[in-house]
């Protein structure tokens, strides 16, 4: 071989291993991504109306929703006997952007033995979609066995939901 043919032959040689090398590395490279991913959302159902439609045996019932509208109360001032009853209609809505499964009503300060208060237990998978409403009743009963000669009762009531699962 040639002194002239080497010089070709080591730099091609070494324009080949460049090549190899830098294509390699082209093709061996790692990608990361990093970041972070937010959701923005209005998780809130609400109370929206409340209305006593029975009043039996009980003058000046009433059902008043909290400024927040997130508490209900009720105030049975006079109920007159045993068996005396009021029945509350109430209606919750959705009015955040995310579904929400009802779950239960928790009652506050509703403790009188001789008062029953029935509200709904809701079916599994009571989805509120979001501007939907629902609507139940909380019945408030004076035991006809009582002895008493009069009774109030004041409470309050919350809603237990969570999001749709």
């Amino acid at each position: 071989m040639k002194a002239n043919d080497k010089k070709y032959f080591i730099v091609s040689l070494f324009i080949v291993l460049l090549s190899l090398g830098v294509g390699y590395a082209i093709f061996s490279e790692t990608l990361n991504i990093t970041g972070t991913a937010t959701v923005t959302g209005n998780f809130d159902v609400e109370f929206t109306s409340a209305t006593v439609v029975e009043n039996e045996h009980s003058e000046s019932a009433t059902a008043v929703i909290s400024g927040d509208k997130n508490t209900l109360t009720i105030d049975a001032p006079d109920l007159k006997q045993p068996g005396a009853e009021v029945t509350v209609s109430v209606v919750v809505t959705n009015v955040g952007n995310i579904n929400a499964e009802l779950l239960s009503v928790n009652l506050v300060g509703d403790d009188d033995p001789d008062i029953v208060v029935t509200y709904p237990t809701f079916p599994v998978g009571t989805v509120l979609m979001p501007g939907l409403t629902h609507e139940f009743d909380i019945v408030i009963e004076w035991a006809t066995d009582s002895q008493e000669s009069e009774k109030t009762l004041n409470f309050s009531a919350e809603l237990n939901y969570q999001q749709e699962v």
